[in-house]
């Protein structure tokens, strides 16, 4: 079904809305079912447009990817939980996989505070709150991105919000946890051969593109080595080819590990629906804008535009 993007909106998932079982170590409550969404009424009000939104919409397809992103997190956390949530991980599978639509609809009202706090509360209808425990309850708190993208059905001009959970989590946090765990270990080399291998690597792609592939930039202290097939997915051969690699600016390097921007083959840059209009003006994004990326480089940017640049899939309205 065709749609119209018309803007997008980000949020994490708060602590205090996720179930019970997921709550960390040193607070309170027993999880809202509800979403906090901000401060901002005006904003919110203008995005969510609750009087003539027709539903809200997530995909099963999106929670079974989510457990598989949050997977190490629930068997080897960098937060700290009350439980231990690693035994929830298989049931959880389990129950997502047995979901009986691949289309799951929601309804929310509007909950506006007296300390100003924004939520989205269900409506009277009970499937919607039956329907948004299916993210809920496999939902980890903080680490947890809300994606909302507001779309026109331009058959009927219906407006619908697409919501896409995503696990989120500092690839730098993670990977300094690597290297205490392995050095506690006592494999001081293993990190030792690792760094060396990411020093040499970033040197050779230095040479081949030394600017920053969007902005031009030159200076190599702020330059970052960006790999586009993630190191988590690839071979040795893989991380340390040089054409798994673009040099970037520390903001792009962001945009592009989330899935904000991709390239195609031609270095044409792609800018995704799930970056709000504003930030789109503010980081000065335009879709086509030509970057110079080498050809060789295709096969892995094939890879980022199927697995992590993200876009609107067919749904279904």
């Amino acid at each position: 079904m065709k749609v119209k993007r018309i803007d997008a909106f980000e949020m994490n998932l708060e602590e205090c809305s996720v179930a019970r079982k997921f709550k960390l170590l040193r607070t309170t409550g027993v999880g809202e079912k509800r979403i906090y969404a901000g401060h901002d009424e005006k904003a919110l009000d203008e995005f969510f447009d609750l009087n003539n939104i027709e539903s809200f919409i997530m995909l099963k397809k999106d929670l079974q990817k989510y457990l598989i992103d949050a997977k190490d997190e629930y068997y080897y956390p960098v937060q700290e939980y009350k439980e231990n949530i690693s035994e929830y991980y298989e049931s959880n599978v389990i129950a997502t996989n047995l979901i009986p639509f691949d289309k799951i609809e929601i309804h929310f009202t509007k909950k506006y505070d007296s300390q100003h706090r924004y939520y989205l509360n269900f409506g009277r209808d009970n499937f919607s709150s039956n329907n948004w425990d299916y993210l809920r309850n496999i939902a980890l708190p903080r680490v947890t991105k809300l994606n909302f993208v507001k779309v026109k059905n331009i058959c009927n001009n219906k407006l619908y919000i697409y919501i896409k959970p995503m696990f989120f989590i500092d690839e730098k946090e993670r990977e300094e946890k690597i290297i205490i765990e392995n050095l506690i270990a006592g494999n001081k080399s293993t990190v030792e051969n690792r760094r060396k291998g990411q020093l040499r690597w970033r040197r050779k792609l230095l040479d081949l593109m030394p600017a920053c592939v969007i902005t031009r930039v030159t200076e190599d202290r702020i330059l970052e080595a960006c790999h586009i097939k993630p190191h988590n997915a690839s071979t040795n051969d893989e991380t340390y080819d040089v054409h798994n690699g673009l040099i970037m600016t520390p903001t792009y390097h962001r945009l592009f590990d989330y899935g904000f921007i991709s390239f195609k083959d031609n270095g044409a840059l792609l800018v995704s629906p799930f970056l709000s209009n504003m930030n789109k003006q503010r980081l000065n994004l335009v879709d086509g804008n030509q970057c110079r990326i080498p050809k060789e480089c295709s096969i892995y940017l094939k890879y980022h535009r199927e697995n992590i640049y993200n876009q609107i899939p067919d749904l279904q309205l």
